[in-house]
């Protein structure tokens, strides 16, 4: 599998406490086929439901972006 910055954000957001308040998963969650096809380790699944806000949306995804900023 080739290491690219999708597999190294996956590996580092267990690091961050401030991604530990949003529900995700990571790993190749039961998609070897797909993920396989794409060569990708891992990826991050994202659990949103009818209760969270769009405001916690959009933080979650400014912490994402920050994330990948430190990582390039």
């Amino acid at each position: 599998m080739k290491n690219n910055l999708l597999d190294q954000i996956v590996s580092f957001c267990k690091s961050f406490v401030w991604l530990a308040l949003y529900a995700y998963c990571t790993g190749r969650l039961c998609a070897d086929p797909v993920m396989d096809h794409y060569q990708q380790a891992a990826t991050i699944r994202i659990s949103f439901a009818v209760y969270n806000t769009f405001d916690e949306i959009d933080r979650f995804i400014e912490a994402l972006n920050k994330l990948v900023g430190m990582l390039r």
